[in-house]
């Protein structure tokens, strides 16, 4: 049985440029594997509040879509086959105006 491992990278994206932009995919890639982002939206966590109201947490959905000096809280959900090397991967974002890549 193959074990699962489940990363939630909870990040604020800012997009610096009066023009719009479009985040359509994330991946990330650990000892020379490739994983795509859960690309749907899916919950997190659900609960009972204090006052008895249903609360509940969900991912993030892509496309994300920023408009022009405009930045967004998002939780991207990973599920992999291994451990994540926290030392050393890289994450990819391809957006509506090219690839983005940080270590």
């Amino acid at each position: 049985m193959n074990k699962k491992y489940f990363y939630e990278l909870n990040l604020i994206i800012t997009n610096e440029s009066r023009l719009p932009i479009s985040i359509v995919d994330a991946k990330i890639i650990n000892n020379e594997k490739e994983y795509s982002a859960k690309l749907d939206r899916q919950i997190i966590k659900q609960y009972k509040s204090k006052n008895c109201l249903d609360v509940t947490f969900y991912s993030s959905e892509f496309l994300l879509n920023l408009s022009g000096l405009d930045s967004s809280k998002e939780l991207i959900i990973f599920n992999l086959d291994e451990k994540i090397d926290k030392e050393n991967f890289t994450i990819i974002f391809t957006t509506s105006r090219g690839t983005i890549k940080r270590k």
